[in-house]
């Protein structure tokens, strides 16, 4: 099968120059001097060249993309009826639009990328030029290895791989099976922005850098790691089906919201850290309890005050003093209220004896009443017990049920 390329060239309002031909080298190299051999017959002067479109019937195909600057963006897309293949396609310093083709492996260390349509094998970002930094025994310089925009919308890839810091990253309805973002050779890339979409499938997302805003949403992923220098500044996850994370900690987060929290969670309950997987859940309910109306806030903020909606089940114990005293106050009152004499040594035999009293209430083993407040306030503290009871069970239950 030959190789066959279709040249299309725009001067900005329509086309001056097209034409396809074939090509039987394995290796093609796109440059100036590629493009301007090609219309120098048709004496196109370079400068009326505003915008470079490649057409590709590629069989096995080394491309190799360097030393061009005629225009900001090189378009690559496929012939409607025939497949296209390229073995390695390898960038620098050029942006791309990559449209309808079948890559086995690329090595992007250009401004920016759109893919789309496409099926991959593997993306390396930044590493040539990470490697020739090192290569010259020169000081990694974080704006060196920068790539603007990568955004991948319509494809299949098996493997992303960035080394160099990214303006923003946008992955729409699109498989990734493996998304390693950040550290290598121990420097850290800053990412400011990734927003991952409209039903994206990703197994797993390995984060090993800081990034500024992470947005994710009805998409599907099976995990995600954080690895050594991840920070995240803000977080947005919105119906994501989440499986699991790994190693988010409190030092993987600069500010804390509902999903933070949320990751916090799943890491916990992976590494069954019974503690942090507590104070996660504990916050998830604080945090998700301000947004709801006052008919569901007030029942949760008795949970919250009591066992810690589950999380701090040792509550019930300042929850219980405090039931015990109110009561033994109000019994006391009555005695009172009933009492001729209201000498120091009467009044504290009748606190002794109400205190005691109010236990017994609490515990449902109080004797027979005179008084028929008395019995009510005798029943309410009798409920009050049992609801504190089940609830301490209950809440021992939820946090260590995971051990």
């Amino acid at each position: 099968m030959q190789n066959i390329i279709k040249l299309k060239i725009s001067d900005g309002d329509k086309i001056i120059f097209e034409k396809q031909f074939l090509i039987n080298e394995a290796m093609i190299t796109i440059s100036d001097d590629f493009v301007l051999n090609i219309l120098r017959p048709f004496n196109i002067n370079k400068d009326s060249i505003k915008h470079c479109y490649f057409t590709f019937g590629l069989n096995n195909t080394f491309v190799d993309i360097k030393d061009y600057s005629l225009t900001n963006q090189i378009y690559i897309e496929g012939f409607f009826n025939q497949p296209s293949h390229i073995a390695f396609l390898r960038c620098r310093d050029t942006k791309l639009h990559i449209v309808n083709q079948n890559i086995e492996k690329m090595q992007i260390d250009g401004y920016s990328m759109l893919v789309a349509e496409c099926k991959i094998g593997k993306i390396e970002f930044g590493l040539n030029k990470l490697a020739e930094i090192l290569r010259n025994d020169q000081n990694i310089n974080v704006t060196e290895i920068h790539i603007d925009s990568i955004d991948i919308r319509h494809s299949v890839i098996d493997e992303i791989s960035l080394s160099a810091s990214c303006d923003n990253i946008n992955i729409q309805e699109s498989e990734v099976k493996i998304l390693r973002l950040g550290n290598m050779f121990g420097i850290s890339r800053a990412i400011s922005h990734i927003n991952i979409w409209r039903n994206c499938l990703i197994n797993s997302i390995e984060l090993a850098c800081p990034v500024n805003v992470m947005k994710m949403s009805e998409s599907t992923i099976n995990f995600i790691l954080s690895k050594a220098q991840c920070k995240i500044n803000s977080l947005d996850i919105k119906q994501v089906a989440l499986n699991n994370a790994y190693d988010f900690n409190l030092n993987s987060f600069n500010g804390f919201n509902v999903h933070s929290w949320l990751l916090i969670s799943k890491s916990a309950a992976s590494s069954k850290d019974i503690e942090l997987l507590a104070q996660a859940n504990y916050n998830i309910s604080d945090l998700y309890m301000k947004e709801k109306p006052w008919n569901i806030k007030i029942p949760m903020l008795f949970f919250k005050a009591t066992t810690g909606y589950g999380y701090k089940p040792f509550r019930i114990i300042w929850f219980s003093l405090i039931v015990l005293l109110i009561f033994c106050g109000i019994f006391s009152l009555m005695d009172i209220h009933n009492s001729c004499q209201l000498k120091t040594d009467i009044l504290f035999d009748i606190f002794q004896e109400r205190i005691i009293y109010s236990l017994n209430s609490f515990a449902g083993i109080s004797g027979n009443q005179n008084l028929k407040v008395e019995c009510a306030f005798t029943l309410l503290e009798n409920i009050l017990g049992v609801v504190a009871f089940a609830m301490f069970v209950n809440a021992l239950y939820v946090k260590y049920k995971a051990s």
